[in-house]
């Protein structure tokens, strides 16, 4: 991502000869496209539209800065993730409108596992759960999560609950 006057941009792409970077707004339905250096220094617009079809959102610029200094502090550090929260938002210098729409330590959701599974049947869910429920088990630790969110079948996810007897949302 590329901040530049509250705007967020995206990675496009490169130019033929890998020596400029491409960036369009990260708003979808806004046209705006730029050019940087491979830097990420502006060298200009490009295309027809030059004027965002919205307004900036320097606090969303803030926000996205502050997470992504805590997502790097908890690859690199072994505090937990709620520590890491809590001193990140204490240190930042936000302004109002960021910390107006700023959630709180506490709901900060973060994502624990990420998995790729071979078929949507609820045998192979059933393997997976309790593939975790034993791994949790050498650190002292019970897998007991809060929330569980799946793009599976819902009918499935009735056999998965009371399988794994798991109080869970799946959505």
């Amino acid at each position: 991502m590329l901040a530049i006057n509250g705007y967020n941009f995206q990675f496009k792409n490169f130019n033929n000869k890998g020596t400029n970077k491409f960036w369009r707004c990260a708003n979808r339905s806004c046209g705006v496209l730029l050019h940087t250096s491979l830097n990420e220094e502006f060298l200009r617009y490009s295309g027809k539209v030059i004027e965002h079809n919205h307004l900036p959102n320097p606090a969303e610029v803030e926000i996205r800065n502050l997470r992504e200094t805590m997502r790097q502090r908890a690859e690199n550090e072994l505090s937990p993730l709620q520590e890491i929260a809590e001193q990140e938002m204490r240190k930042t210098l936000l302004t109002a409108e960021a910390l107006a729409v700023l959630p709180g330590a506490s709901t900060i959701d973060v994502l624990v596992m990420y998995a790729l599974l071979p078929d949507h049947k609820a045998i192979t869910y059933v393997h997976l759960f309790n593939i975790l429920f034993a791994e949790a088990k050498p650190f002292n630790k019970k897998f007991d999560p809060i929330l569980i969110m799946s793009n599976f079948e819902p009918g499935i996810a009735k056999e998965i609950a009371l399988e794994v007897k798991l109080t869970a949302n799946f959505s």
